[in-house]
């Protein structure tokens, strides 16, 4: 059986493949993430809050989401909002 992915997981991913001092766009992250871990089925349904909201986002991108939103507000990596993109630097990790 599948684990679910962690935040710890997606730590690790992002500080071994995104690239540093470049933008990146959450997309490119999102499939970082999945191309570098075995989603469980629990991952790729979608997470309850999105549910109650009409949503069918999946939980593993929702838990990224949350990591890359954690970063950001302890400065960690930049967030352009306009370009949904993200930038990391040597201290991001």
């Amino acid at each position: 059986m599948k684990n679910r992915i962690t935040n710890s997981e997606i730590i690790k991913i992002l500080r071994s493949r995104v690239p540093i001092n470049k933008r990146i766009a959450v997309q490119q992250i999102h499939n970082l993430v999945k191309d570098n871990y075995e989603l469980s089925d629990e991952d790729l349904a979608s997470h309850p809050s999105e549910i109650k909201r009409g949503n069918r986002y999946p939980a593993w991108k929702r838990k990224v989401q949350a990591v890359l939103h954690t970063m950001k507000i302890n400065d960690r990596i930049q967030h352009f909002e306009e370009t949904e993109q993200y930038e990391f630097d040597l201290l991001s990790f």
